[in-house]
């Protein structure tokens, strides 16, 4: 009998410990599904990357965000949430090299948003998936009778001019 209590009393000691466990993880795992990181990829169709930041602002805060890392499409930035207002669209603007030069428009991140986005340069468009980085057409312009201006997404290589060169 005192074997069958003990074994009772160490069954009822380790389910009170599950069911602990199984509390505190499901508490803390609630308090984890708020978005705390913004992450931010950021494409160039250059492919140039070196000394471009993101500056960023809500209301008086501002901020220039360093890239956290690179990956398959570009830069990576990360913003911590907390260190801004808890309310209104954060704003954002990648800038290269101490305003030497940026990629306008200025965009938002809408917090009804997922909490990672894509930009393109040129683009107003917040993407909330990733987008296609294709070589396209971006804008043509008729200058002339005879004249066409074209701008492309991508810099042109000689393995391309020759695959639209006639004959």
């Amino acid at each position: 009998m005192v074997n069958k209590n003990k074994s009772l009393k160490i069954m009822l000691v380790f389910l009170a410990f599950i069911i602990s466990v199984s509390i505190f993880s499901s508490h803390k795992l609630k308090g984890k599904t708020k978005m705390e990181t913004l992450t931010i990829h950021y494409h160039r169709y250059d492919g140039q990357y070196s000394d471009w930041t993101l500056w960023t602002w809500l209301d008086e805060v501002q901020k220039e965000i360093h890239p956290a890392k690179t990956d398959q499409y570009g830069l990576v930035f990360e913003l911590d949430l907390s260190k801004y207002p808890p309310k209104g669209n954060i704003n954002f603007l990648p800038k290269y090299n101490d305003w030497k030069d940026k990629d306008g428009p200025n965009r938002f991140w809408d917090r009804s948003q997922p909490n990672e986005v894509w930009i393109l340069p040129g683009d107003p468009t917040v993407y909330t998936a990733e987008p296609d980085t294709a070589k396209t057409i971006q804008k043509a312009f008729i200058d002339d009778s005879d004249s066409l201006t074209v701008v492309l997404s991508h810099p042109l290589t000689r393995e391309d001019l020759q695959a639209v060169r006639p004959g």
